[in-house]
């Protein structure tokens, strides 16, 4: 190979490798700029002073966060009792029996479903097992 070749080589690299960076960094760029927004809930329990609130990530349990907002956008959640405390750790509600058996039925995330009709189920969100 003469001197010509080479130089040709190299400047070949080089312009790749520019392009590349470029490229980089407007990918990096537009990634950046999409800043993930979380759905934010805000708990008023009575006897307790202050709001509480709760950032929501989907992004790690979308059946969970989209069955909660449904619950608690049709009120499901108004006026149950909190039946298990654990400070630090858990408060646990949304079970109409308030002890911890009863869960939602499908009139709690369906207004079309008439409350205590045959076609008002009881339902769980499906969970996937990694």
């Amino acid at each position: 190979m003469n001197k010509k070749n080479i130089i040709m080589i190299i400047a070949i690299i080089l312009v790749i490798a520019i392009i590349g960076v470029i490229l980089f960094g407007i990918v990096g760029k537009a990634t950046q700029d999409k800043k993930i927004e979380h759905p934010i809930a805000k708990i008023k329990i009575e006897g307790y002073d202050e709001e509480i609130v709760v950032e929501l990530y989907p992004e790690y349990a979308l059946n969970t966060v989209k069955n909660f907002i449904a619950l608690s956008n049709n009120g499901f959640y108004d006026g149950l009792i909190i039946h298990r405390v654990e400070k630090d750790f858990v408060i646990q509600g949304g079970d109409p029996e308030g002890n911890g058996s009863g869960g939602p039925t499908l009139s709690a995330i369906d207004s079309k479903i008439e409350k205590g009709s045959s076609a008002d189920k009881a339902y769980s969100i499906n969970r996937r097992v990694y």
